[in-house]
């Protein structure tokens, strides 16, 4: 009885271990999509964003009712130890979580590097908008010494007082 209840635990860990890898790369091939959206669908990337975090709480609850009093399951689900003194039939689950792991993992680098590209892009923007600025000031002192110089406008006078 014992055996039948490990390998369904097994499976079912397995199933959300997959599910879990899923959502990550599903959030990773969103970000930079969300991130570039037109400001139209950015509260439909924003919903979907939160159902899925919405799924992955579930997964993780359910990961943690399966796993109580169970150190054996929370060492493979631990996906920084080492999976060799493992039984074979735990294996799989240790696979699926560093699975699942390397997937948020990548989640987690595109994001990064979305964040990176939209700061030098917003960083670029500055230094234009800072330059035609420069540019713009420039032209206009240019362009009043111009009208001093042929005369079309007179420098201001001093209001006397009477």
């Amino acid at each position: 009885m014992e055996v039948q209840f490990l390998e369904s635990v097994i499976n079912e860990l397995c199933t959300l271990l997959t599910r879990k890898r899923e959502l990550a790369q599903q959030w990773a091939q969103n970000t930079e999509a969300m991130f570039f959206a037109p400001s139209e669908r950015l509260e439909e990337y924003i919903a979907q964003r939160d159902e899925m975090l919405r799924v992955l709480g579930e997964i993780d609850e359910r990961m943690s009712a399966l796993c109580a009093g169970r150190t054996d399951i929370s060492a493979a689900l631990d996906g920084t130890r080492d999976g060799r003194n493992l039984s074979p039939a735990l294996k799989a689950v240790h696979a699926c979580a560093l699975e699942a792991q390397a997937s948020a993992n990548a989640a987690m680098r595109g994001e990064w590097a979305v964040r990176q590209r939209l700061e030098g892009e917003r960083k670029a923007l500055l230094e234009k908008i800072t330059a035609a600025q420069t540019t713009g000031a420039a032209a206009r002192q240019y362009h009043r010494a111009a009208r001093m110089a042929t005369g079309v406008m007179r420098p201001a006078e001093e209001h006397k007082t009477i």
